[in-house]
């Protein structure tokens, strides 16, 4: 028997749809556990409630930056 290991967490932050979707659409192919916010307001939310292995975030993002 295999074991299956517990899916990690990737948080991607992204306000341009098509963008965020093809970066959900990679991480989920190699199954990942996908959290998706459009900006930093809900992301910063989603990162403090779930611990992730990797947050990719947009550096330019319309209301505020990713630094």
């Amino acid at each position: 028997m295999t074991k299956r290991r517990e899916a990690k967490t990737v948080l991607i932050i992204e306000d341009k749809d098509k963008i965020r979707s093809f970066a959900c659409q990679v991480f989920e192919l190699e199954a990942y556990r996908i959290l998706e916010a459009e900006g930093n307001n809900g992301g910063v939310g989603l990162a403090r409630e779930n611990r992730g292995a990797l947050v990719l975030l947009d550096l330019r993002l319309p209301k505020g930056d990713g630094w």
